[in-house]
């Protein structure tokens, strides 16, 4: 009884399993668009799934769309042809099989098409017009019409600023000049500009009046006159007239009033961000000199050499500190030898025996926060010597410079600043 079934299932599916390969196979073709203009191109696709062969990709009418191919080879895949516009009208794209079997070996047949319609370009808009326009929270005289180019419209003078907002009527135009603008006592006019999709540029006009609810006018010397209250309203005729503009004081009812200056902007000092530090400010500068560094041998030596004349400086510095004043030009040549602490490891190496008496020199000179900070700075330290700092300068001046700003953004014992050529003595240290 089971042989009897099982048999029976075998043969079921043997039966089915063709149908099912035959529905697997199909054939399709789609457009990426079906309305295109004269002289686009369009793309096409079609998809042989589950069939193998020769397949035609053809227009029915090659004076509209123009492409495809009369036999092309697909084996389960897809391709994409593109189609150009040749002239106004519709054509119809068919893919059909020319010798074609699915994927069990079957001889199969069909066909597939998409319509295409090619239409005329589209002409570009000529439409320059506004739609609406309008100043928030102001009325405009008169009403506006999209063929009246010319507005005005009158604000309290406690109006700094207002808000044009503006609406094309052509989605293809380009609109200028609308949004948040500023305004001075006084007269104010702002273009609203539109430029059609052709180019041709519509000018709106708007005239905005900052009216003065309380004006001063009044009469001098036989001429009439009105008062501006805020200077930002004035408007410079011409920046470049240095002498059109003066600084002179008159009186109205007997009340004087100062007329200020209109200064153009390229004419403004500009600030000094770079502000000096004076320690001591109380002393004079006769009493001050800008100490010149002529010794070429900083920093030879033997490392006790170094050590000890690091020693003497950092004594004459906190000697200085102490007594809150400049260090005497003895006192300078003693604190322009300080070389730093680099390549003096061994001086703060307590188990160093051969350096112990300078271990407890600087345990007694410095505090804790001084000696940690030397001693880290045993790898770092190291200061450029005098012949490099002159080779510097030396190409410098061959370069031509003889004025200007020079930066010594990490000056350390100042030695840069200290052989500062006489030929450079006009530039400035930062």
């Amino acid at each position: 009884m089971k042989k009897r079934i099982i048999g029976f299932i075998v043969l079921v599916l043997a039966l089915l399993l063709p149908l099912y390969g035959a529905d697997a196979a199909s054939l399709n073709i789609s457009a990426a668009s079906t309305n295109i203009t004269n002289g686009s191109s369009v793309k096409v696709t079609v998809n042989a799934s589950g069939l193998t062969g020769k397949f035609s990709v053809t227009s029915s009418n090659s004076g509209v769309l123009s492409g495809g191919t009369g036999s092309e080879w697909f084996e389960n895949e897809s391709k994409t042809y593109t189609f150009n516009s040749k002239g106004l009208g519709s054509a119809t794209i068919t893919v059909k099989a020319i010798d074609v079997a699915d994927s069990n070996g079957n001889k199969w047949s069909g066909s597939k098409s998409v319509t295409i319609k090619v239409n005329k370009p589209r002409e570009k808009s000529t439409n320059n017009d506004l739609k609406a326009l309008s100043v928030e929270g102001y009325e405009l005289t008169p009403a506006f019409e999209k063929d009246k180019l010319e507005y005005s419209v009158e604000i309290g003078d406690n109006a700094e600023k207002i808000k044009i907002n503006a609406e094309k009527a052509d989605g293809y135009a380009n609109l200028e000049g609308d949004g948040e603008k500023e305004v001075v006592e006084g007269a104010n006019k702002f273009e609203i500009k539109v430029t059609s999709e052709t180019g041709v540029e519509k000018v709106y006009t708007l005239n905005v009046n900052v009216k003065d609810s309380n004006p001063l006018e009044k009469k001098i010397d036989g001429e009439n006159f009105t008062v501006i209250k805020r200077i930002k309203s004035l408007v410079l005729p011409d920046a470049l007239d240095k002498e059109l503009f003066k600084e002179e004081k008159v009186k109205i009812d007997d009340v004087e009033v100062k007329e200020e200056n209109i200064i153009p902007e390229f004419e403004k000092k500009k600030s000094n961000k770079i502000r000096s530090f004076d320690i001591h400010p109380e002393i004079p500068s006769s009493d001050r000199s800008q100490f010149r560094i002529e010794n070429d041998s900083l920093g030879e030596g033997t490392p006790r050499e170094k050590f000890n004349r690091n020693v003497e400086a950092i004594k004459v510095l906190k000697k200085c500190e102490e007594e809150d004043r400049f260090a005497t030009l003895e006192e300078q040549k003693i604190l322009s030898q300080y070389v730093g602490w680099g390549g003096l490891p061994q001086a703060f190496d307590e188990m160093d025996s051969s350096w112990s008496n300078e271990y407890n020199i600087l345990k007694n000179l410095l505090d804790e926060t001084e000696y940690s900070q030397a001693r880290e700075s045993t790898l770092t330290a190291f200061y450029t010597p005098p012949v490099v700092i002159r080779s510097m300068y030396k190409a410098l001046e061959n370069m031509g410079l003889k004025t200007g700003n020079i930066l010594e953004p990490s000056c350390g014992t100042g030695n840069f600043i200290g052989m500062l050529p006489d030929s450079l003595k006009d530039c400035k240290l930062y």
